[in-house]
C-alpha cells in the first residue's frame, strides 16, 4: 500500500438544510473558488478549537472590564469626594450664618449703644 493514500481519509458528514440554506452554501463555496465539500472541510478547520473557548472571555475583553471596573472606582471615588465637598461646603455656609447673624447682632447693639449715648448726651445738653 502506499504512504500516500493513507495520509488523507475520506468522511462523510450529513446535515439537513432547506434548499435556499444549500443554494446559499453553494454560493459562498463558489465566490471563494471552492467546492461546497472544501468550503465546509475550511469552516471544521477553522472551528475545530472553537468549542474548548467558546464563551471564556477574550484577552481583550478581560483588559476592558479591568478598565471598566477602574472607572467604576473611580466614579465611586468622586462620588465620595463631591458627599465630602458638599458637606464641607455645608459646614461653611453654616458657619457664615452665624457669623452674619453676630454681626447683625454687634450692628444692632453698636446701632442701639450709639442711640443711648446721643440720647444721654441730649439729656446733658437739655439739663
Amino acid at each position: 500500500m502506499n504512504l500516500e493514500q493513507n495520509k488523507f481519509k475520506t468522511i462523510t458528514i450529513g446535515t439537513r438544510v432547506t434548499a435556499i440554506q444549500k443554494k446559499i452554501y453553494l454560493e459562498i463555496a463558489q465566490k471563494n473558488n471552492l467546492c461546497l465539500s472544501e468550503w465546509i472541510f475550511s469552516l471544521l478547520q477553522m472551528y475545530s478549537n472553537g468549542y474548548e473557548s467558546y464563551g471564556k472571555p477574550t484577552s481583550e475583553m478581560i483588559a476592558k472590564e479591568e478598565v471598566i471596573e477602574k472607572l467604576h472606582l473611580k466614579i465611586k471615588s468622586l462620588k465620595k469626594d463631591r458627599n465630602n465637598d458638599f458637606q464641607i461646603i455645608q459646614c461653611l455656609i453654616n458657619k457664615i450664618d452665624h457669623l452674619e447673624n453676630r454681626l447683625n447682632f454687634a450692628k444692632t447693639f453698636s446701632a442701639i449703644k450709639t442711640q443711648h449715648i446721643d440720647m444721654l448726651n441730649d439729656e446733658i445738653v437739655n439739663s
